[in-house]
């Protein structure tokens, strides 16, 4: 488990960023940063009171992002304030599918199961919910391939209430309805609020009016953290915005529903605003209508069908600043989101809120998974020396009075070929010459013993399923509902407590 800051320090980390926001003196779009929280927290449901942030793609969470969901509840509980998780339903995978392991005898296989089709590249926002018999054959599948770890997992659970959720919007609301339902028999209740239905506001005055110079501190703060990780190039973690030409690249997505995301890019000109979908233009404004949320608003609403979303650091950005109290990250995001906090620094000119990070392993009782990876790792490249070896040296396998006479021979070539690399360097015919016998010499060997080729081959063979089972086997990034309700329950008692802090010192 991982909790950092120490979860004994959160509360009073919270208290201490909602006294620096509620100082901050910055503006979007023409209003206080304090007017836009107050206002965006009571459209959400939340009132003013501490709120903790965390959130994830909608996806088959692992038992380390789950965690973050506990933490944040624990949080919320103990300064007496609210716990949201926000769906990133915005986000497109790569894959519409999951893993689920398989045990094979002693060995274990990862099983690739579609849970939906859908274009490569467009969001999961507005994929068309799973019809019942869907539903059914996919947790049949689910079922076959888990075997006798199925009855005892909570998957059951979540497929209950995944396949009837009532009047699902789209496949969004049935993963988040089925991870609810697992969530809530071990006592853990977070508010949820999509992306697609909260992000909005006086944010994107900022993003659409002042691309250019927010593109700019984009990449500033992206060439500090590529500097400071030693990391080259210009397309890692993340693409630099591009802003060489008339048109200035964004930190947002626009696209149409169930079509491939596009990075959006805007042009200032002559007193007008113009709106690209990559090369596609999709808008044109008066300049002025950017300046506030009012005028903004109503001309997002005329796009004809395309929405307008944030990529990762703009969302977490938008999150820390103008919703949350305390926004809790896995590794990944806290990792990334340090290039956040240069971005607020360099556009805002202030210093950013604090953040958290929570993460967890909690692995699935497999064969071989409690087997250590490093010495598995070690047998392996063991076997892979000696099938080398039985190829280049094979005289060193063979039984010796057997193959004496082309051991002498082989011998007597490495012998001529160490002298021409030492006395005639540039005599590259004799070279290639010496070398061709001496490959000669290693196919006749081991053409007398294929035997003893084919064990070490098969030996290899042997240590990479083995290697590879183990990996399948140990992996941490299983579906949480896969777990057994006791090994939740495991995981709940071992994560810390957050320490109460008094509500008389909560501004």
């Amino acid at each position: 488990m991982l909790v950092e800051p120490a979860a004994a320090q959160l509360a009073e980390m919270l208290e201490t960023n909602r006294r620096a926001l509620a100082a901050l003196d910055v503006r979007l779009g023409g209003e206080p940063l304090s007017e836009i929280r107050r206002r965006l927290r009571a459209a959400l449901g939340f009132g003013e009171g501490p709120l903790v942030v965390t959130g994830h793609q909608p996806e088959f969470i692992h038992a380390g992002v789950w965690a973050k969901h506990v933490v944040a509840v624990r949080l919320a509980e103990a300064v007496g304030g609210s716990a949201v998780n926000l769906v990133v339903d915005h986000d497109a995978p790569r894959v519409f599918a999951f893993t689920v392991p398989r045990v094979e005898g002693s060995r274990v296989r990862g099983v690739a199961l579609r849970y939906a089709d859908w274009p490569a590249g467009a969001a999961l926002e507005g994929l068309p919910a799973t019809t019942p018999a869907a539903a059914d054959g996919l947790r049949d599948a689910v079922a076959e391939a888990l075997g006798a770890l199925y009855p005892p997992s909570q998957f059951p659970a979540f497929w209950k209430a995944y396949r009837e959720t009532p009047n699902p919007v789209d496949w969004v609301d049935q993963a988040v309805a089925g991870r609810r339902a697992v969530e809530q028999q071990l006592g853990v209740v977070i508010a949820d609020r999509r992306v697609s239905t909260s992000w909005s506001g006086p944010l994107l005055c900022t993003l659409l009016g002042d691309a250019c110079r927010f593109a700019a501190a984009y990449n500033a703060a992206l060439s500090d953290y590529r500097v400071a990780q030693g990391i080259a190039g210009t397309q890692r973690p993340m693409p630099d915005l591009d802003s060489a030409g008339p048109r200035c690249e964004t930190a947002l997505w626009i696209y149409r529903l169930g079509a491939p995301r596009r990075r959006l890019f805007v042009e200032n000109s002559q007193g007008r605003i113009r709106l690209y979908a990559g090369a596609e233009r999709v808008a044109e404004w008066p300049e002025r209508d950017t300046a506030t949320w009012a005028a903004l608003a109503p001309r997002l609403a005329e796009l004809a069908g395309w929405v307008v979303r944030p990529r990762a650091l703009v969302l977490t950005l938008w999150a820390r600043l103008a919703l949350g109290d305390l926004f809790i990250h896995g590794i990944g995001g806290a990792k990334y989101d340090r290039i956040t906090d240069e971005l607020i620094r360099r556009y805002f000119g202030v210093e950013p809120p604090h953040m958290a990070c929570v993460s967890a392993t909690l692995r699935l009782p497999l064969p071989g998974a409690r087997r250590r990876a490093d010495e598995l790792k070690r047998a392996y490249r063991a076997a892979q020396h000696a099938a080398r070896d039985m190829r280049f040296n094979p005289e060193r396998h063979l039984p010796a009075e057997v193959v004496e006479a082309d051991v002498q021979r082989k011998r007597a070539a490495v012998a001529e070929a160490q002298r021409l690399r030492r006395d005639e360097p540039a005599n590259h015919l004799r070279r290639r010459e010496v070398f061709r016998e001496i490959r000669a010499l290693n196919a006749a060997l081991t053409a007398r013993f294929p035997e003893a080729v084919t064990a070490a081959d098969d030996a290899l063979r042997e240590q990479q399923r083995t290697l590879q089972a183990h990996a399948v086997a140990s992996s941490r990034e299983y579906f949480f509902a896969m777990h057994r309700r006791a090994d939740l329950a495991l995981l709940l008692e071992n994560l810390p407590q957050v320490t109460q802090l008094r509500s008389a010192t909560i501004v």
